[in-house]
């Protein structure tokens, strides 16, 4: 029992402790080419932010239909309405960086894969995110149990980040090994193909295999 205690506990830390990442400011302008840009790259966020894994993003709740009692976790609507007291730099920030406006980690964020995205690509989620103006109802908070704490003690749920010092930018857009490289990184695909894209031994109850995608 104490073991099961000092381990929620634990959790529970992890899940409020705050970073002291700095803000970049960013003043978006939201032309029509940033809005074209932040579309296409929100598409990748549908399969957590969207309850039919397309625009527009609505917010779902990750245990909708089973799953462990952990409490109350969503993925937040990524609508202009739900972003209207945070800057630009707050909101880039919680995308590269997985840090909530608060200073808090966010949970289940993809961080680490768009922690190399560049400052045009990012300031395009920002535009987009801005005109993204869907009549939703505002999705419920984080709000953990302790069964939650003690699963948030041993497994690495939280995706806060290193801050991104200075300015990112990605190689020239086109059919080039280097742009390929970048979108590889910031899409995520190592996740589940590895790191040299050779694909994922299979485990025991565990996700599907991203299969061998190298030439």
């Amino acid at each position: 029992t104490l073991f099961l205690t000092g381990a929620a506990l634990n959790g529970f830390y992890k899940l409020n402790r705050t970073y002291d990442n700095p803000v970049r400011e960013f003043s978006v302008a939201g032309t029509p080419e940033q809005l074209a840009q932040g579309q296409k790259i929100a598409r990748a966020c549908a399969g957590c932010h969207s309850p039919n894994g397309d625009l527009p993003l609505l917010g779902q709740n990750f245990f909708e239909g089973g799953g462990p009692p952990v409490g109350t976790l969503w993925a937040p609507a990524l609508t202009a309405a739900h972003f209207q007291d945070w800057s630009d730099g707050e909101i880039i920030r919680a995308l590269r960086e997985g840090v909530h406006k608060s200073g808090r980690s966010l949970i289940i964020m993809p961080a680490n894969a768009f922690h190399t995205m560049s400052d045009e690509d990012a300031q395009a989620v920002v535009a987009f995110i801005r005109q993204h103006e869907p009549n939703a109802p505002d999705t419920p908070p984080t709000n953990i149990n302790v069964i939650g704490a003690l699963l948030i003690n041993i497994a690495p749920l939280q995706t806060r980040q290193e801050p991104v010092a200075g300015p990112v930018a990605a190689p020239p857009a086109g059919p080039t090994a280097e742009y390929g490289e970048y979108l590889l990184g910031v899409s995520g695909c190592r996740d589940c193909h590895s790191a040299n894209l050779a694909g994922v031994v299979p485990e025991p109850n565990g996700p599907p295999p991203g299969p061998n995608i190298t030439g």
